[in-house]
């Protein structure tokens, strides 16, 4: 990810299924998550979930 945004929350997780869990954000404003590749700036994950100001929480649901 080339950069955040104000407000972005920092977390870890299993973006694409290969078991190894890489850094995303989520951004409270827009309720996105946004995760990228091993050792890469690469978004390969891009969700919308919740609602603006929600508090992410990381997990193997």
């Amino acid at each position: 990810m080339a950069q955040g945004a104000d407000g972005d929350v920092p977390l870890t997780g299993d973006w694409n299924g290969d078991g190894t869990h890489k850094v995303g954000v989520y951004r409270t404003a827009t309720s996105d998550f946004y995760g990228a590749a091993k050792d890469s700036d690469a978004i390969v994950y891009q969700a919308r979930f919740g609602n603006p100001g929600d508090i992410p929480i990381a997990g193997q649901w």
